[in-house]
């Protein structure tokens, strides 16, 4: 492996003194990028302890009975505390915009954030063993050595992601994930103007939906010490929500 190509991901990373707003269920969160550092991770599930090997498929049609896996915390059995999520983030001002590359490159992986809450399915049924033909990314959408920005997954504080994967393969395949991980730290956005600006489209931000259109439930005010604010929010509502004068 030569080395981790970011070229695909560069026009889309969160720098500093970008403006980003957090979309949550309950309403959004302002935020500026304040500081950031980069992070490749290699990251092997079965080692890890994570998962077995992801099972060989006995599909006839390509659509049923491929080998599957579970979405799981990407946990660790090689840390001395041996957490069950390394990419939670336990720091209230820190944020990860993280993206990952996979090999082999017919494997599928699937998002559930939180573990429960199934990302990218489509209305009519959610994606599972019985069904893994939507909702995936794999190695050849964005691979091992160059991951793509539709893999994409913000993750604020103390909200896990899991992974689950499907093989289409006639043999059982080990996993491997490469995370590029912009480690960001954040401040909360107080100023009434520049807020609105955003929401008017005179100002650029970078407005992120966490969780995709999953209902969760997520503490907002204990993280940032602010209630979410809607996105209809009127001038003096956001003034209200943050304490400030409008």
């Amino acid at each position: 492996m030569a080395g981790i190509d970011i070229s695909k991901l560069e026009p889309v990373l969160l720098k500093e003194n970008y403006l980003l707003f957090l979309i949550f269920p309950q309403g959004f969160v302002p935020l500026r990028v304040l500081k950031r550092e980069l992070v490749f991770y290699q990251y092997d599930p079965v080692k890890e302890g994570m998962i077995n090997e992801v099972p060989a498929s006995t599909s006839s049609d390509g659509i049923t009975n491929l080998g599957y896996v579970t979405p799981t915390r990407p946990g660790s059995n090689k840390i001395g505390v041996q957490p069950i999520n390394v990419l939670r983030v336990t720091q209230n001002n820190h944020l990860y915009q993280l993206f990952f590359g996979i090999d082999p490159p017919q494997l599928r992986v699937f998002v559930a954030m939180p573990p429960e809450r199934a990302q990218k399915h489509i209305d009519i049924i959610e994606w599972s063993d019985a069904y893994p033909s939507h909702g995936w990314i794999d190695g050849f959408t964005s691979p091992f050595d160059s991951p793509s920005p539709v893999s994409e997954i913000i993750i604020p504080p103390n909200l896990d992601v899991a992974f689950g994967f499907a093989n289409p393969l006639p043999y059982s395949v080990h996993p491997l994930m490469m995370f590029v991980i912009n480690r960001l730290m954040v401040g909360v956005v107080k100023d009434v103007e520049t807020i609105v600006s955003v929401l008017e489209g005179r100002k650029p931000a970078a407005l992120k939906t966490v969780g995709g259109l999953a209902e969760f439930t997520y503490n907002v005010e204990e993280v940032y010490g602010i209630r979410p604010i809607p996105l209809t929010a009127t001038r003096s509502e956001i003034a209200q929500i943050l304490g400030v004068k409008g």
